[in-house]
């Protein structure tokens, strides 16, 4: 669980950003010398705008409370979960493969589409869902920030077909986003 103040999120006591982009170059620096591999997924709530305008700030402030608790408990424990902002979040998997963060990221989305949580049967799809995309140290990006815009890339892909989803990024988004 986050440590100091100044690297937790006030209000869902998750990471922020400021702590995620450094955690970040560090495994993927880990990566670089272990010859090994780093994946993020990043992720937003489907309709977050719907649900807010419907049941108010609270009620969504509180949706993402326990979206990021729920995400915790269903990540290993090296595994890095943080806000990004607003209502993206970003899971950095260190040792992981595409493949095996794809995996991850559908067991996070299932988990969320399947949670109760209040009002969901007021969204959209009868349910809060995420849609989100993964990407993978070295193949899909050498810095930070290169990294993050390939798995946006492949978040966008999801959102233009159809949301509650996850994709693993592909050169061709490169071009899309």
């Amino acid at each position: 669980m986050p440590g100091a103040t100044a690297s937790v999120d006030g209000l869902t006591a998750i990471f922020n950003k400021r702590y995620l982009t450094h955690r970040l170059a560090e495994e993927m620096r880990r990566a670089l010398d272990d010859v090994s591999s780093v994946s993020v997924f990043i992720f937003d709530l489907d309709n977050f705008k719907h649900y807010n305008d419907r049941n108010g700030h609270v009620a969504g402030d509180r949706l993402l409370q326990r979206l990021a608790r729920l995400v915790q408990e269903n990540v290993r424990k090296d595994t890095t979960v943080a806000r990004y902002g607003g209502e993206e979040f970003l899971v950095i998997f260190p040792g992981t493969k595409r493949a095996q963060a794809l995996a991850a990221a559908e067991n996070i989305r299932q988990a969320i589409a399947a949670h109760e949580f209040p009002f969901g049967f007021d969204q959209p799809l009868g349910f809060v869902s995420i849609s989100g995309g993964v990407a993978s140290f070295p193949e899909d990006g050498a810095g930070t920030a290169e990294l993050i815009r390939a798995a946006d890339a492949a978040l966008y892909q999801c959102k233009r077909s159809g949301r509650n989803r996850v994709l693993a990024f592909e050169s061709r988004d490169r071009f899309e986003a």
